[in-house]
């Protein structure tokens, strides 16, 4: 047997002596380190297969985002479609409902025509609503006179195709007393309020005589903004005492008066 005295007799009779070395180690190393390596690729062979498993999930979660986008893409194509079919299907009721306030404010123009008359003390009155043709008329005959004046839209387009142009005249004189210019919607907006006070404005200018602004719906548009709000009065006395020659008086109109009538 080799006498083993020093720290170098060790070490060389471990590097000498494969029996030695291996029993060597078994007493200098515990069992968890000796099978650390063969633990290590057990972990490494594991781990892989998880990452490979993470890896196929991951692919499959972005196929599922794929064509979730693609879902996604499709109803909001869907939703577009139905909001320009829905957006189409208003303006068309709007349309109609617009074209049914319009014959409901020329039917009761009488009434309308009633009220300033009334104010004015005229009991009997003749009333004549102008014709485009006699608008446009109206309009060439002035045109001068007319571009001088501060208006808001296209008059030269609005003017002749007003929904209500007329003129009230005594009965027996036929000397005329006032004009009307009444602009009808369902919801009266902005349009109604800028076209009504255009037209009135024209028809004092060109006559000498006083025209009235009448706004006819059912109700005011709650987006019209506090500017045209501020500008439609619906007291009759209030807006003949105005002084404002942008303001318009509102003829309330009633769901009732909208109905078509009823087939003889």
């Amino acid at each position: 047997m080799t006498a083993l005295h020093t720290t170098d007799d060790l070490l060389r009779a471990a590097r000498d002596n494969q029996e030695f070395r291996e029993a060597f180690r078994r007493e200098i190393l515990t069992d968890d380190l000796l099978n650390l390596p063969r633990r290590f690729e057990d972990f490494a062979s594991e781990t892989s297969k998880n990452i490979n498993a993470l890896t196929v999930s991951v692919a499959d979660n972005s196929r599922n985002i794929e064509a979730l986008t693609l879902s996604v893409a499709e109803l909001t194509q869907d939703v577009t479609r139905m909001s320009i079919s829905h957006r189409a299907e208003h303006d068309s009721f709007h349309r109609f409902r617009g074209s049914y306030a319009i014959d409901a404010a020329r039917n009761n123009k009488r009434n309308i025509v009633g009220l300033f008359a009334d104010a004015r003390g005229v009991n009997r009155f003749r009333l004549k609503t102008l014709t485009e043709e006699e608008c446009d008329d109206l309009y060439d005959d002035n045109f001068d006179a007319i571009a001088l004046l501060h208006t808001e839209g296209n008059v030269s387009r609005t003017f002749p195709e007003g929904d209500i142009i007329a003129e009230a005249s005594h009965r027996r004189s036929r000397d005329t007393i006032f004009y009307i210019a009444v602009e009808a919607s369902y919801t009266v907006n902005a349009d109604d309020v800028s076209r009504a006070t255009d037209h009135a404005k024209i028809l004092r200018k060109v006559s000498g005589y006083e025209a009235f602004a009448v706004v006819a719906g059912v109700e005011v548009n709650p987006r019209i903004g506090e500017l045209y709000r501020q500008r439609i009065i619906s007291d009759l006395t209030e807006y003949l005492e105005s002084d404002r020659d942008d303001v318009a008086y509102w003829f309330r109109l009633t769901d009732h008066s909208l109905e078509p009538a009823a087939p003889r």
